[in-house]
């Protein structure tokens, strides 16, 4: 398990993450090492679609800076990007194919992470526009899944959920507009978080529902996840979502969590994930959800938003030419209600999380479109969710679950999923 500390409401590692490199290593050595077999090691599962020129230099600069001493919080580690965020090396493209007119700089996102220490070393594969579940994008076909690449990674942030399982870099940054970055981390047997709307900036990102849209960290454990949104969050000028209050709430952790049912069944076998949570001392209660209603608004924001984004317009003001206005304000208004539906169930029941299973079955095929997802919950109420990988079955990731939040409480769930055993190696890793 993984050793945590909560204070002040933020998630706190205790321990650092382990290289496969030797700590005598510099990061020059490291990310040579790295970048050299990289795309050799990934032929088979195509995750990374670009490496990074400036990651060799940034590596020897930290290295003349720091030396051996720490460079921030994420020193030492390597961090993957999706492609639909924006790099000035690597300007970001969505897996497709149309004429930029913007000039693109580095998303504050990928700011944080170079202040933090972080080394961002690569791009990953996605479904073109990040409308999909499989992870097959017109400019670099499709990405297999780290367990078996005849499979399907789910998607659409299937490439950077591949190249963490598969040890390619230590956590990436991907999007979930509905469950983009969560279904991928289960189906690739690593962890995903979907932090509140509004915890981390969405500037510099190709847009594909803006209210709905979130940028998170994946990571094979529970301590370098926190490290990663710890560097990424927190408020920024371009992204006005991000300037609301964000103070997580004062209350007292309960130990219990509430089983949706109504979400499909949650497997209760003595090394799936509830059944580990229930054997740490957490209580796990049914509870009722009929009633909640879904209120998505992709196909309300798409079009708009992307042809916003093209001519350089502002898409995150909330103020889009949408096709159905009367229609777009009223699910708008289903999704507050479901919002405080959920929070309510929470209240009632004195629950600190929510737990449902990320999808209703493993994943198929590769390049076949997936329809098993349970995205909506977290994607149109903007609660924090993080997905835990299932056991291991038959040498592949079972069914995975969600752990539900309150708003802008990340730390109860850091809290909860550091109970559970770090994510399990794929074969040949």
């Amino acid at each position: 398990m993984v050793a945590i500390a909560i204070s002040a409401g933020l998630f706190v590692p205790e321990a650092r993450a382990k290289s496969d490199l030797r700590e005598s290593d510099t990061r020059t050595d490291r990310i040579e090492a790295l970048q050299a077999t990289l795309l050799e090691r990934d032929t088979l599962f195509h995750a990374i679609t670009a490496l990074v020129p400036s990651a060799l230099s940034r590596a020897a600069e930290l290295d003349r800076r720091f030396g051996s001493d720490s460079a921030g919080p994420l020193d030492r580690l390597t961090i993957a990007v999706k492609a639909n965020i924006d790099l000035e090396e690597v300007p970001a493209n969505a897996g497709a194919k149309f004429e930029r007119k913007t000039v693109a700089m580095d998303a504050p996102v990928v700011m944080r992470i170079r202040d933090a220490g972080g080394i961002v070393v690569a791009v990953t594969n996605m479904d073109t526009w990040a409308r999909g579940t499989a992870t097959v994008s017109q400019l670099n076909g499709s990405t297999g899944n780290a367990w078996n690449a005849r499979r399907s990674p789910y998607g659409s942030s299937g490439g950077a959920s591949v190249a963490v399982a598969r040890g390619f870099v230590d956590a990436a940054i991907g999007t979930d507009t509905c469950g983009s970055l969560r279904l991928p981390a289960t189906a690739n047997g690593v962890f995903g978080l979907r932090p509140t709307a509004g915890a981390v900036s969405r500037s510099g990102v190709i847009p594909l529902s803006p209210t709905q849209d979130v940028v998170g960290p994946i990571a094979r454990n529970v301590e370098v996840l926190g490290r990663v949104f710890s560097a990424i969050r927190g408020a920024e000028t371009g992204d006005p979502l991000t300037l609301q209050p964000a103070a997580p709430p004062r209350r007292r952790r309960t130990g219990r969590i509430g089983v949706l049912r109504s979400m499909g069944g949650v497997s209760t076998s003595s090394d799936a994930p509830l059944a580990v949570l229930e054997r740490s001392g957490i209580t796990a209660i049914s509870v009722a959800s009929k009633g909640l209603v879904q209120a998505n608004v992709i196909e309300d924001e798409f079009r708009a938003a992307t042809e916003a984004w093209l001519s350089g317009q502002s898409f995150l003001d909330g103020h889009l030419d949408v096709p159905d206005p009367v229609g777009y304000r009223a699910r708008l208004a289903d999704r507050e209600r479901l919002r405080s539906a959920l929070i309510s169930i929470m209240d009632i029941y004195h629950l600190d999380a929510l737990v449902y299973p990320t999808t209703t079955a493993p994943p198929g095929l590769r390049g076949e479109q997936q329809t098993t997802a349970n995205c909506w919950i977290a994607a149109d109420s903007g609660l924090p969710a993080l997905a835990v990988p299932g056991k291991i079955v038959n040498s592949f990731p079972a069914v995975g679950v969600d752990l539900l939040g309150r708003p802008f409480d990340e730390s109860t769930l850091f809290e909860l999923a550091g109970r559970l055993p770090t994510a399990r190696t794929p074969p040949g890793v």
